[in-house]
């Protein structure tokens, strides 16, 4: 669960940096990775999932309060995202709205990361 956790806004940045035209389908990819990390995140208040990469990657109890907390303000944020991306039609850029997106997916990927980081070290990676 941790590496859904952290591949579903990776890949979902990933793919609304290729698909910088398509306006609507970047604001779906944005408003079903939010959805997807927030499911994937109740989820793990069921069942805790087992450590990776040695321990240095896992999710404790605080880990698991403050994922809770990103997920939540980014889907809020996701949702507020596309009714402003409908609002602002003064620039026609379409590719700089795929750049906001994918910045937006990369932001809760760097996020979530900090949220499971057992060691310091890895926070400055």
């Amino acid at each position: 669960m941790i590496a859904a956790l952290l591949a579903l806004p990776v890949l979902a940045g990933i793919l609304a940096a290729l698909l910088r035209g398509h306006r609507t389908l970047l604001r779906v990819i944005l408003l079903v990775a939010a959805t997807g990390h927030a499911g994937l995140t109740a989820t793990a208040f069921v069942v805790l999932p087992p450590p990776l990469v040695s321990g240095w990657v896992a999710l404790d109890e605080t880990g698991l309060l403050f994922l809770s907390l990103v997920s939540a303000v980014f889907l809020a944020s996701a949702w507020y995202t596309i009714g402003y991306l409908k609002r602002r039609r003064e620039s026609d850029d379409a590719a700089g709205e795929g750049r906001f997106v994918a910045c937006m997916l990369a932001f809760l990927a760097t996020m979530t990361l900090a949220t499971f980081s057992q060691q310091f070290e890895l926070l400055w990676i």
